[in-house]
Formats: C-alpha cells, structure tokens, sequence
C-alpha cells in the first residue's frame, strides 16, 4: 500500500501544464516527488521576514526541495526558515544560509512548508536579489 496517492504528483504536473506549459510529469521516489524546475520568486530582498510560496502541494505540510540564490552588490546575508520557526534576523545566532560580499551564491536546501505552501526569507539588506527554484517536495506524513 503506497504512503502517498499518485494522483497528487498527477494533479500537480496538469497543473504546471497549464500554467507553465510544461509537458514532463513529476517523478516520484518513495516518499519524494521531483518536478522540472520552475522559478517561484526572483526579486530584492527584504530586511523583514517575506513569506514565498513554492510550488508544492497546499492543505498539508510538505518538505519543499528548491534551489536558492542571492546576487548581490554589497555585504549581505540572506535566511531561508519554515514559518514554524521564529522570525529571526541572518547573523550569529540565526546563520544565514547565503552569505555574500559582493557577488553570487547559491545553495540547495530543503524547508518544511505551511499549508499554504509557504516559507520564509529575511536578509540583512536590500541591496540583492534573492531566486528561488523548486523542484520538488518530500511527503513526510505517515512512516
């Protein structure tokens, strides 16, 4: 007996179908489902925590699997939470997962979602611009 319905990768790909007029299908692989990836936000980055929505399943929690990157002109750090976690600035306490003084840099990473299928991101400035791809979530309900 599968954990996940395979309806939901099915109900997800005719949905980037027709928004994005892409034709793959996601793929699953036991519990995680991979997508071709697709830009959720590109942007200027705020010093307030933002919350993004991903393109992953809403209605429950998900574990979204994305790429982000930060271009930036100046010294700034960029945090990526779960809006379980509390709002905190990117500094020693909260280490930032992107850190850049002048330039370029991105990293994988993996955050639990709201049902709204949201995350957060603050930064220490907007002087950069902060892309986020998604391609993929992890169903952690059940085993």
């Amino acid at each position: 007996m599968a954990i996940l319905d395979p309806s939901v990768c099915i109900a997800v790909s005719d949905v980037l179908n027709h928004a994005y007029g892409n034709t793959k299908l996601c793929r699953k692989l036991a519990r995680s489902f991979f997508l071709p990836s697709l830009q959720d936000f590109s942007g200027a980055t705020t010093t307030s925590r933002a919350n993004k929505v991903l393109t992953v399943p809403t209605g429950i929690v998900v574990q979204a699997l994305f790429r982000a990157g930060l271009n930036a002109g100046a010294v700034m750090s960029t945090l990526i939470t779960s809006l379980q976690e509390s709002d905190q600035s990117p500094g020693i306490t909260a280490l930032a997962d992107l850190s850049v003084g002048s330039g370029y840099q991105s990293v994988s990473l993996q955050r639990f979602t709201d049902t709204s299928a949201q995350i957060g991101v603050r930064s220490t400035n907007t002087a950069g611009t902060l892309t986020i791809v998604t391609y993929g979530w992890i169903d952690t309900r059940g085993k």
